[in-house]
């Protein structure tokens, strides 16, 4: 054990394309930690200290839609949180919240389902 997040030795690694919804990615993933737990198991892998540089990246605290940057980084922002029990990007306006999900980009522009609901924090 380390006192660090995600520090501590490892036993492999394996690919997982970062394409699509969050939910997808997640599905994706899963698949493979089953399998690579299967392979620790039945070949009795023993982990290896971490080699390389240090990335450390920031949580997320605002699911506001960003108010600028290019539309691919628009469309990230609602496709990386578009899983299942994860707050989805939102956009206040006047009485209402529109919620956005399954986003695609096409064309330079972005493509999404709008949810509205009425503010009750109002």
């Amino acid at each position: 054990m380390v006192k660090e997040l995600d520090a501590g030795p490892i036993y492999f690694k394996s690919e997982c394309s970062l394409i699509g919804r969050a939910q997808e990615i997640f599905q994706r993933s899963y698949k493979i930690i089953s399998e690579m737990i299967l392979q620790i198991i039945t070949e009795n892998l023993m982990p290896k200290e971490q080699v390389g540089d240090i990335v450390v990246f920031q949580r997320r605290k605002d699911n506001e839609l960003p108010k600028s940057g290019s539309t691919e980084y628009i469309y990230n922002h609602i496709r990386m949180l578009d899983a299942d029990n994860y707050p989805k990007i939102f956009v206040k306006h006047g009485d209402f919240i529109l919620t956005f999900s399954n986003a695609r980009i096409q064309d330079q522009d972005v493509y999404a389902n709008v949810k509205i609901t009425r503010d009750t924090q109002k």
